[in-house]
């Protein structure tokens, strides 16, 4: 039979790698929005750059406007890799997390039942000595 000390330990320890697991789970939704903010920045840049083409001819005559539109796709091809790759991370570690979070709710439920079969334990064993001593005054 486990006792409360184990389980208590054991709770401790499934706990702390549940925040462990919740701290690197929220370093990669940090990651996938400084990705998605700097995507959205390219994207703003674009939209500027397309409504400023009228007064650019002369960056195009020098093919400037050509160099700019071949780092915006080479910039976007590069950061949409990146955030395939922190996505696909980010739902292992998702799994990982549920997991961890799962344990610790099985030791919880361990204290509890064990918290429960001690409380029977000791009403069992009250009952049985008010009885004993019921018998023992008549």
């Amino acid at each position: 039979m486990t006792t409360k000390r184990e389980l208590a330990d054991l709770h401790a320890i499934t706990s702390a790698r549940y925040a462990q697991r919740q701290q690197s789970f929220a370093r990669l939704v940090e990651k996938e929005n400084h990705i998605r903010g700097e995507l959205q920045r390219i994207d703003d840049m674009d939209r500027a750059n397309r409504s400023a083409r009228a007064e650019a001819i002369p960056m195009r005559a020098i093919g400037a406007d050509v160099i700019w539109q071949g780092w915006m796709g080479r910039s976007r091809t590069a950061l949409n890799m990146e955030l395939a790759r922190v996505l696909a991370v980010k739902a292992q570690h998702l799994k990982e997390v549920q997991r961890a979070y799962g344990k610790v709710l099985v030791v919880e439920e361990m204290q509890h039942d064990l918290n429960k079969r001690l409380a029977n334990t000791a009403a069992a064993a009250e009952l049985d000595q008010a009885i004993e001593q019921s018998l023992l005054r008549q």
